[in-house]
């Protein structure tokens, strides 16, 4: 008798998206977790490369207990996420917003607000 071949990292990311994206909205999808590379699964422990710190501390901590919970589900021995800044990620993440050209103009108003002061500098 053979033994069952182990599923890759790869492939149970890929089963677990359809599942987040039912559970979670479709943007944060697209945007957030299609951004995460699935590395590895070494014991108890699987390893992720997120774009950037941001990205893996809004993983971390908004979504890590229901991806584990989805995850266990096609590799029971699974316990943990491990999500680490990787350098061969994308490293920037371009909101929704920005590929509608047609939204430009709220950037604009953004930026403005952000940027110009509200009050008079002192120099």
């Amino acid at each position: 008798m053979q033994k069952a071949e182990r599923p890759s990292a790869f492939a149970i990311w890929q089963a677990t998206l359809p599942a987040a994206e039912k559970l979670l909205r479709a943007d944060v999808v697209q945007n957030l977790l299609n951004q995460l590379i699935p590395n590895d699964i070494l014991g108890p422990e699987f390893y992720f490369g997120a774009p950037s710190v941001l990205a893996r501390d809004l993983v971390t901590n908004r979504y890590a207990d229901n991806l584990l919970r989805h995850i266990r589900k096609h590799h029971s021995d699974v316990k943990q996420l491990c999500i680490k800044v990787s350098g061969t990620a994308p490293a920037v993440v371009t909101p929704s917003f920005l590929q509608d050209r047609k939204n430009i103009s709220l950037v604009h108003a953004g930026l403005c607000q952000v940027f110009f002061p509200r009050h008079k500098t002192v120099a």
